[in-house]
């Protein structure tokens, strides 16, 4: 299937046309601005009181701290890990700071974008406590290596570009899609044409970098990142995309796979709608164990209803990114990669705010990764 088609497929499958997008975040303000003012120092204050008793209270509870240093092997690894929030939070600093600025041009919007882009969806440190429970194998030389950590920047961009073009009418965020409309004059088709370009260009530089890595370290210890924890990631990301109600995604599953990983393997899906060969017992009992979780914790609430957990469906996308490695995981590994993955959600959700983004990043550093 070609660019246009598949654009056409899109817009078939009951898109409505982009809208358009204002970079200045206005709050609504009622007729009192007094009664506005409290409401909105009220609501800051519980977001802040959460952020400090709840969130520490629920990484504390997974107990990765003690996982990501129980042998000399990690020892690198915690730093590393850490070093990737942090990217991840100056991301999403990054793209708070696109969100109330006006570029001056399409270039510097694109450029701009793609850089935030690269750090601020989270999934660098999902990609990282991904290889931790695959196994022991974190005595890796090339943690520090400027080549290994572009490698992983643009498997995170492979990622948000693919969600791109999933989701990009779920809401007034810019993405690529929009910034082609709304600044480079670019109709629909040809906005997501020019994405899904910038998708398989990415995924180019990936595969070949990837392979340079592979001849400039050892086979066992490069393998598993390039093979395995990031085409997980970006796959998995992509099959999970298509079926939980967050991102409301109306593409066709097969065809967006076509699109986007043209002659790989990806997930079949059953006439049902699920994925063939899943065990849908244990998906549910994944997202049964993690929802029990967030609620004894106090992770559920006000803040955070249950219907947000459920719609992310934490066990599918635990499933679908684990199926891409070659080899065995144990099931509590998958069970507390679950709970970090709704974690990191909740988080991302918080920090995506530009009223909340600067007062809470800090204390999510200090208490959450003790950074």
């Amino acid at each position: 299937m070609g660019f246009s088609s598949f654009a056409a497929t899109m817009l078939l499958c009951g898109r409505q046309s982009v809208r358009t997008r204002a970079f200045a975040v206005t709050p609504t303000i009622s007729k009192s601005r007094i009664r506005y003012v409290r409401l909105f120092s009220s609501k800051q204050e519980i977001v802040k009181n959460f952020v400090k008793d709840v969130i520490p209270k629920a990484w504390n509870s997974m107990g990765l701290n003690e996982l990501m240093t129980e042998n000399n092997n990690q020892a690198a690894f915690k730093p590393f890990f850490q070093d990737l929030f942090q990217e991840y939070a100056h991301g999403v600093s990054q793209e708070v700071e696109f969100l109330q600025t006006t570029p001056n041009t399409l270039k510097q919007a694109l450029a701009k974008y793609q850089e935030h882009r690269q750090t601020s969806t989270g999934c660098g440190p999902v990609l990282a406590m991904g290889h931790l429970f695959l196994s022991n194998r974190n005595k890796c030389e090339f943690y520090s290596d400027e080549d290994f950590r572009e490698l992983l920047r643009l498997a995170i961009l492979v990622a948000g570009l693919s969600n791109d073009i999933q989701s990009y009418q779920k809401d007034d965020s810019w993405d690529m899609v929009t910034i082609w409309t709304n600044i480079g004059g670019k109709t629909e088709d040809q906005a997501v044409e020019a994405t899904i370009k910038r998708h398989l260009e990415v995924v180019n530089e990936y595969e070949q970098l990837a392979q340079c890595l592979l001849e400039r370290y050892p086979k066992e210890e490069m393998e598993p990142w390039v093979l395995d924890v990031c085409p997980s990631m970006y796959k998995g990301f992509v099959s999970w995309q298509s079926h939980v109600q967050r991102y409301k995604s109306t593409v066709a599953y097969k065809d967006i796979l076509e699109c986007l990983f043209p002659g790989q393997l990806y997930h079949v899906v059953d006439e049902d709608g699920s994925f063939a060969g899943m065990d849908k017992q244990l998906k549910e009992d994944i997202n049964e164990s993690t929802m029990a979780w967030a609620q004894e914790i106090g992770l559920v609430g006000s803040l955070v209803p249950p219907e947000k957990i459920v719609g992310a469906d934490p066990g599918l996308c635990t499933l679908l990114l684990f199926d891409y490695y070659r080899e065995e995981i144990d099931e509590p590994a998958l069970f507390m990669y679950a709970k970090f993955f709704v974690l990191l959600l909740v988080i991302d959700d918080i920090w995506e705010k530009p009223e909340f983004h600067n007062f809470t990043k800090d204390i999510v550093l200090q208490h959450v990764i003790a950074i």
